[in-house]
Formats: structure tokens, C-alpha cells, sequence
């Protein structure tokens, strides 16, 4: 039998994680202090595909069909890496 039980997303421990590392740095001074960080959105599609959203542009990951995705965009990891290329 087959479960078709999504993956369960804490918004409120993400949030509340993303709260407390932004108040450990907020005194900060040196090198990184006032330094830009670039925002992100992401929308869960299914339980392997997601549409991101940085500024004016927007784009899908998927995972492989033998990783139980339907192969409709790169991988996450493969954004990441391409990421760290640049």
C-alpha cells in the first residue's frame, strides 16, 4: 500500500529559527557588517517540485523520476552547484 501523506513543512520553527540567527548578528561589525542578503521565496508544487522565486525571476526543481519525482526541471542540487560556479 501506498501512502500518500505529504511531507510536513514547520513554517513557524523555520521562522522562528530565521528570528534568532537574525538577532545574534544584528550587533555584528567587521567585514560582513551591512553586507546585503538576497531573499528567496519557495512554494512546495509536490513532494518533489518547487517553484522559487528570487526577484524578477522564477524557476522549478524536481527530482529524477528514480527519485521519485517526475523529472520536469534540475535537481535542487544541481541550482546549488551551478550557484557555487558563479
Amino acid at each position: 500500500m501506498t501512502s500518500d501523506r505529504r511531507p510536513v513543512v514547520d513554517l513557524d520553527a523555520m521562522r522562528l529559527s530565521l528570528e534568532s540567527m537574525l538577532a545574534e548578528t544584528a550587533g555584528e561589525t567587521g567585514p560582513a557588517a551591512g553586507t546585503t542578503t538576497a531573499r528567496v521565496t519557495a512554494q512546495i508544487i509536490s513532494n518533489t517540485e518547487i517553484e522559487v522565486r528570487a526577484g524578477k525571476f522564477r524557476f522549478r526543481s524536481d527530482e529524477p523520476e528514480n527519485r521519485g519525482g517526475r523529472g520536469s526541471a534540475p535537481r535542487s542540487l544541481q541550482y546549488f552547484a551551478a550557484g557555487v560556479a558563479t
